[in-house]
Parts: structure tokens; sequence; C-alpha cells
């Protein structure tokens, strides 16, 4: 058991604190916590070789503990204590993956061999357990991509999407949030019932919450009949709350209340409607700190955070950026009705140094400015239209006007090449003639260009032998 980490959970501060002296003296490394809130925020962002939760607790049961874990850390051992022991409630939670389960009091020898069982066991699993990561299908339903992060990302769709335990997705504009929660709802039991979405940054708070919790005729001025709350509207199936972090105050406290009693009173109404939805929130914001700004409740936090998943901007996971390019290539060419199938590596190498604030939508918009202005087979630097030294394009007054025409479009394709790429363009044509000794063909085989296009290149931009000396 020595330096074995181990997290108790007990509302009793007296039995979390005999425990965590049991265990420090046989030089475990133990985190206790009064909540199982405090607990799970505390799994989320570290490792324990072992958890010891009571059953019976205040906000969050010791079966709601267990079941957020098995999402969290699916193979970490988990021990129930309570002083309410009865066999249902130990059949119950041996079902949700406990691994033992002891009545207060117990004898502090008794319990430590508890322990070092469930630890021994747990390490004899971890030896026998080897995860392959080609199991995990490039492509998880609407996603490209096979990068270890992304990887990640279909093991814990995959894990949460059984259960009905809520989710928070979080992370920058443009990851594709949205396209989690369909994943979730399409992985899981309820796929053949509806799946609802609403941006709650799209309507002002008086029409959020008739669309959220619906109204009855004559609530209100404009309601001149009655209407079903999209928790209604997806009873059975899954409700995505895009950008929750938007919701004002008043509306937060309503939707607390839904979650918690599980049942939707329509504005203007007196009966409330039960109702029995999976609900998936989404935030490109940090909660934690609106939280402690006041301007998110604690309580409407701790009741979404139950299982979190952070995607990774497209920066982190660059190792996805070529299939991604070679994806929306293809869709564009069918869709604009160009051939255009290929990509020089000189464009590719100019994407991967770029920091795309915007992320994949940032990226798909590139590739499609890219299809629409190309006039050759290949994609080049130039047809890009991006400013690689600043790392985000700088917007100018002959980008950011809007053009009327396709003739437009190309004026200012020429206007910006003049303006910026062509310098950078200039370079890259000098750099690839002298690495290659001023032989054409090589430099054109080793920045995937045909050798006529690349002449043409050296041919316009003037490149003669002098500047390669």
């Amino acid at each position: 058991m020595h330096g074995k980490k181990i997290l108790i959970v007990d509302d009793d501060a007296l039995i979390r604190h005999g425990i965590k002296r049991i265990l420090e003296e046989r030089d475990c490394l133990v985190e206790d916590f009064s909540c199982g809130h405090l607990a799970i925020e505390r799994l989320q962002q570290s490792s324990f070789d072992l958890v010891v939760t009571d059953l019976k607790m205040p906000g969050m049961s010791g079966m709601e503990v267990l079941a957020s874990i098995r999402i969290l850390q699916p193979n970490i051992p988990i021990i129930i204590i309570t002083g309410y022991a009865t066999v249902e409630t130990a059949v119950v939670a041996m079902k949700l993956g406990a691994v033992d389960y002891l009545a207060k009091p117990f004898i502090p020898d008794e319990f430590c061999l508890r322990i070092k069982k469930a630890l021994d066991q747990s390490e004899a699993r971890a030896q026998q357990t080897q995860l392959h990561e080609d199991e995990v299908t490039q492509g998880f339903e609407d996603f490209i991509g096979n990068s270890a992060e992304m990887q990640k990302i279909y093991r814990r769709i995959m894990q949460v999407a059984p259960t009905t335990s809520t989710v928070l997705i979080t992370g920058e504009s443009g990851t594709g949030k949205e396209l989690v929660a369909k994943a979730i709802h399409k992985c899981s039991p309820r796929r053949d019932q509806p799946f609802v979405a609403i941006d709650c940054t799209s309507l002002a708070e008086n029409l959020l919450e008739s669309e959220l919790f619906g109204h009855v005729k004559g609530s209100f001025t404009g309601a001149v009949q009655s209407k079903a709350g999209l928790f209604k509207v997806a009873d059975g199936g899954t409700l995505f709350l895009d950008e929750v972090s938007n919701i004002s105050l008043t509306t937060q406290a309503k939707l607390l209340r839904v979650l918690q009693e599980r049942e939707v009173t329509p504005i203007g109404g007196t009966q409330p409607i039960p109702i029995n939805i999976r609900l998936i929130a989404a935030t490109n914001r940090q909660l934690r700190e609106l939280v402690a700004a006041g301007t998110f409740r604690e309580d409407l936090y701790f009741r979404l955070n139950i299982i979190p998943i952070d995607l990774p901007p497209l920066r982190e996971r660059k190792g996805d950026l070529r299939i991604l390019i070679q994806h929306f290539m293809q869709r564009f060419s069918d869709e604009i009705g160009k051939d255009v199938r290929l990509i020089s590596n000189a464009a590719v190498e100019l994407l991967e140094n770029y920091s795309f604030p915007g992320n994949i939508r940032e990226l798909e918009n590139l590739i499609e400015r890219a299809m629409v202005f190309v006039e050759d087979n290949i994609i080049n630097i130039d047809d890009l239209e991006l400013n690689a030294k600043s790392g985000n394009k700088e917007p100018s007054p002959i980008s950011s006007s809007i053009p009327q025409s396709v003739d437009e479009l190309r004026e200012q394709k020429r206007l910006l090449r003049e303006k910026a790429v062509e310098p950078l363009e200039r370079a890259f044509l000098v750099d690839a003639m002298r690495r290659n000794d001023g032989n054409v063909t090589r430099a054109a085989e080793e920045v995937g260009m045909q050798r006529t296009n690349f002449h043409a290149l050296l041919r316009k931009q003037g490149i003669t032998g002098r500047e390669l000396e």
C-alpha cells in the first residue's frame, strides 16, 4: 500500500479523518472530501489508485459518485462504506462497479485488508489489460482524425453514451462541441428519440425561458396559444444547451430546479410536467471563472459538470491536419464542381505553422475559399490567402469589403496576392531552387508541384540565376 493515492468521500468528518489517519499510517497518500461534487471535480484533475465513499450523503449520493467515477476513471476500484447496510444496496453497488461494501462501524485491520485486496486485484487487472489505440476507428461518427487527442475523445464518448449522466462539453469555438453531443446521443439507448439543440445566446431571457420551459396561452403578450418547451419536446431523448454560460442568473435558477426535480412548469402554468431527458451542455468559456465572478451559479455548475469532455483546439492536434485538409478538399471538389485533389507540400507546411484561432471551422473556410480561387489542379500557398507570419489573418480594407460579383472576387484575390502573398511566394521559390542547386525539375518535385507550374511561377517572379548565388 506504500505510496498509493486514495480518495475518501464522507460527510462525517470524524469517519473521514479516522480513515485518513489509518491509511496514512500505512504510507498511503490520502485526500478527503466532505461531498461528492468536490470529489468528482478532484478526480477530473488527477488520477487515484482507489476511492472510498460513503453511501448516504447530502447533495450527491455515494451511488451517484460511483456512477460518475465509472465514467471518469473506469478502472479505479471503489469501496462503499455505510451505516445503513442492506442486501439490496450491496447488490446495487456491486452492479454499478463497486469492488467491496463495508458496514459501519468497521475494524481498522479488516478495513486495511479490504483496501489491500482491492489494490492487489486492480494491479493484476492492469497488468493483463493493454490499450490498443488502433481499435478506435479513424473518423468516429462525424469526426475526422486519428490523433492521440481525438482517440481520448472517442473513448470518452463511448464510455458516457450508455449512461444518463449529464455531460459538460468545453472547448474553443469551432472545435466541434455539437458534433460530440450528437455522437453521444447516436451511441446512446436514446438514439431513436429526439435530439434537440438550442443556442442559449440566440434569444432574449424571456424568449429563452419560453423556448426551454414552454408557456400557456395568455401568459404574456403575444402568447396567443400554448406551446410545449424544448424540455418537453426532447422528452425521452437528449437536450443540448449550447453556450450555456450565457444564460442569465434568473434562468439559471429555474434550470437548476428543473434538473433537480426532473419536472418543468410552463410559464403561466401551475401544474408541473414530468420530463425524461438526457442533458448535454456546452460552453467555450471557463465556468469556474464565471462562478468566481458571480455570473454563474456554483450549484448549477456542479449539476452540469458531472461528466466533462474538453475538446482540444486544432493547434494541439496537428497530426490530424493533413487528413482534415484532404477531407475538405474532397467535399468542396464535389460541391463546387472543381476536380482539385492536390495541395503542395509548401501549402501544407504553411497551414501546419498556423495557429488556427478559429479551429476546424476556420480550416474549413480556408479550404473552401482556396477551392473557389484556385486556377490550376493544385492548391498552392497563394491560393490560401493566409498571413503566415502573424498566425492570424490580418483584415485589410480590401478583404473586409463584401464582393458583389465573381469578377470582384478575382480582383480581390489579385490585390491580396500583390500586397501579402507574393513576397512569401518569392522567398519560397528562391529557397526551393537553392536547395536543389538551381535544378527546376528537382525543386518542383520537392515542393509537390508540376514542373510547368513551378517554372511559370519563376517567370512571374522574375527569378534569375543571380538570386540563387
